[in-house]
């Protein structure tokens, strides 16, 4: 099995000594606020989105509707998040495609090396906000329709890749928040908090487009009924366009980030960049090693 510890990245909420007065930089609830913002713009679209979601996982009562109780997310998708990662730790690198063995796509074994080495982190987010566990159910319900598609799908496998590669990213900043403060640049408190509520809204800007490339990339695969639910919504390809905004945004956001926290930010990603190797290593020893026999579906 493939290990999916990472070293202990929470540490103490300690302000850097040479900056007077540091401002903090909170990235939790962000999945949620824009949960929210996707509900208000089309709440219909975000209801179906969960109920494909579900009904492709192995939950105890995939019928139960009446579980959200004062909560506008089904939590059971915090139970189908939960048990896909454990199912892809399992991962061999190979798939069963109508009982023939076929290893998976370069990219999306990359996306399972980056889901694995924040894999607690995923599953403590989950735990923790559930509004989290649409966006990751989104990825690992992907992952499937993807590892099988065909060389004319390269552009949907890369575009699935950098996306979830950047989710990674985030995950790992949002879980090492702690070590996030303002840079001595700032001299003005509020234009330090400004910058950081910037961060914070463009963020959520983001995630509203992480959530809408999902649905729209489904589309392109046609899964699961997601033409039929979906097609009124996106139209095919749409995922294309989508892409070039987020990784603008992505840049954007970057560029604040560093200006903000400075190098603390890439030593961060230093951090994340070093768990990845590990686990892409040890992925790499199971593709090569011939006697493995252990498939699992993706």
């Amino acid at each position: 099995m493939v290990s999916s510890q990472t070293n202990d990245i929470s540490v103490p909420y300690a302000c850097p000594s040479n900056v007077p007065n540091p401002i903090p930089l909170r990235l939790e609830g962000l999945w949620k606020k824009a949960y929210s913002d996707l509900q208000n713009k089309n709440p219909d679209l975000l209801a179906q989105y969960e109920k494909i979601l579900l009904s492709n996982a192995e939950l105890d009562d995939p019928n139960n509707e009446n579980q959200k109780d004062n909560i506008d997310i089904d939590p059971r998708l915090e139970t189908c998040v939960k048990r896909r990662l454990e199912a892809i730790e399992k991962l061999r690198c190979k798939i069963r495609i109508g009982g023939k063995e076929m290893e998976v796509k370069k990219q999306v074994r990359r996306v399972v090396g980056g889901i694995l080495s924040v894999k607690d982190i995923i599953t403590a987010a989950v735990s923790a906000e559930p509004h989290v566990s649409i966006a990751w159910a989104g990825v690992l319900f992907l992952l499937s329709p993807l590892a099988k598609s065909f060389d004319q799908d390269e552009d949907a496998i890369n575009g699935f890749q950098a996306v979830s590669d950047l989710m990674v990213r985030y995950a790992f900043l949002e879980k090492s928040q702690a070590k996030i403060y303002s840079n001595s640049s700032f001299t003005v408190a509020d234009s330090g908090h400004a910058f950081a509520n910037l961060i914070r809204s463009k963020t959520v800007e983001l995630y509203v487009l992480i959530l809408e490339y999902h649905m729209s990339l489904a589309t392109h695969f046609d899964h699961a009924g997601f033409r039929r639910f979906l097609h009124d919504w996106t139209e095919i390809d749409k995922w294309h366009s989508m892409l070039k905004s987020i990784t603008s945004l992505d840049e954007s956001i970057g560029q604040y980030l560093a200006t903000f926290a400075g190098d603390d930010i890439q030593k961060i990603l230093k951090e994340l960049e070093n768990s990845q190797r590990v686990v892409m290593d040890s992925l790499s020893v199971i593709k090569e090693n011939v006697e493995v026999d252990t498939t699992m579906a993706i």
